[in-house]
């Protein structure tokens, strides 16, 4: 999410988070996309990270989105529920219909 957004005042106040408070979302958004950003620099055209205005209802990590073997990591976001007790699972690109959904 964009820290400059104002979602991050809804997603601090609205939604199950460690943190309740904007600006302490904000700043753990900050110091994410500044460490996104040294891998980035570590690793050049490897690492894209993107941003969003509004409140995501999922997470993407995608693995090797040039290769055959491709893989998304997907998260889902629902309300009032912790990490560990979301639903995360795994699409390649044998699953060619929910891959390009995601991708």
């Amino acid at each position: 999410m964009d820290p400059e957004s104002t979602s991050v005042e809804a997603r601090a106040h609205g939604l199950f988070t460690a943190n309740e408070n904007p600006a302490a979302l904000q700043g753990d958004i900050r110091r994410a996309l500044s460490r996104i950003g040294e891998m980035q620099q570590a690793f050049n055209e490897l690492v894209e990270v993107r941003v969003t205005s509004y409140i995501p209802s999922y997470g993407l990590i995608l693995i090797d989105p040039d290769d055959g073997d491709s893989t998304i990591i997907v998260e889902l976001y629902p309300y009032m529920l912790t990490s560990s007790d979301r639903a995360h699972f795994e699409i390649t690109r044998r699953d060619t219909r929910w891959f390009l959904h995601f991708l």
